[in-house]
């Protein structure tokens, strides 16, 4: 949803498609190397940081 609502402005990179692990997100940025903005949905194992958090707030 993000996504769509900030493509009104201008070009952006993203994964639409569910592809969140490593490959998906490069090929995304790879697709629109000039987009200014992008909107990546990321595995929540490849992202320590949020994992500690959601596991602090459960």
């Amino acid at each position: 949803m993000l996504r769509r609502i900030l493509e009104t402005l201008g070009q952006v990179a993203g994964t639409g498609d569910g592809a969140n692990m490593p490959d998906g997100v490069t090929a995304a940025l790879v697709a629109k190397p000039d987009a200014p903005v992008a909107v990546l949905e990321v595995d929540e194992n490849y992202v320590p940081l949020s994992r500690r958090k959601c596991d602090r707030s459960a």
